[in-house]
């Protein structure tokens, strides 16, 4: 085989395992992203009532558990994991455009072997 269709063959493998690896990865963070809103609860447990804790600490603890945890929390829910969405999937569509090059000059590569 052709030194240079040989090169562009092991190129377009490297090129399908790294698209393999990501689609699991996007996957895998979908899932990680579910298990995060489903745990989005416990941000605000134990609740605190008059026979768990009372008083002024406790009023601080609860502000600090609802304005700075809750909406830290709900920005990696919302902001952070559309972010890494974002990138894996500029990463995708980068990497099948690759593909579709070195597709397109195994191709090319083929055609001319032929004619010679």
């Amino acid at each position: 085989m052709d030194p240079y269709l040989s090169s562009l063959y092991s190129l377009l493998r490297i090129k399908e395992e790294q698209l393999e690896r990501l689609n699991r990865c996007q996957s895998e963070m979908q899932q990680h992203q579910q298990a995060f809103q489903n745990d989005k609860y416990l941000c605000l447990n134990p609740e605190l009532s008059s026979v768990t804790w009372t008083g002024m600490l406790a009023n601080q603890f609860e502000d600090i558990r609802e304005n700075r945890m809750l909406i830290e929390y709900e920005d990696i829910e919302n902001n952070q994991f559309e972010s890494v969405f974002s990138v894996i999937s500029n990463k995708i569509m980068d990497i099948q455009s690759e593909i579709k090059s070195i597709q397109d000059s195994i191709s090319v590569a083929k055609q001319a072997s032929i004619k010679s």
